[in-house]
């Protein structure tokens, strides 16, 4: 998995969250579906569609795409911690290096 899909799956987890909790998806917007989709086509199903205008058909997708999610992070676990590795380097800002008085 690449480490740009596994971000965007994370980010968007709670969607996922909510879905199984509450039986809702709330506040998903346009290019979340559309990431969901073309992330479902590149890491699962490569010929997979979905009407993105029904809900019953965004619903069915969030819950296809995080239950293969799921079932791929026990599967791998040696690189899922492996891109958690690379996802904290992307997202710690660099440290900047030592400021020396001029003298």
């Amino acid at each position: 998995m690449t480490l740009k899909n596994y971000i965007f799956l994370k980010l968007n987890e709670k969607h996922w969250d909510t879905l199984r909790k509450a039986q809702f998806i709330a506040h998903l917007n346009q290019n979340e579906k559309d990431g969901m989709e073309r992330i479902m086509r590149e890491e699962f199903a490569p010929n997979y569609r979905a009407d993105l205008w029904c809900p019953t058909c965004v619903t069915e997708m969030v819950q296809d795409l995080y239950t293969r999610f799921d079932a791929w992070k026990a599967a791998n676990v040696d690189e899922c911690a492996k891109l958690e590795k690379q996802l904290v380097k992307a997202t710690f800002p660099a440290a900047e290096p030592a400021k020396t008085a001029a003298l």
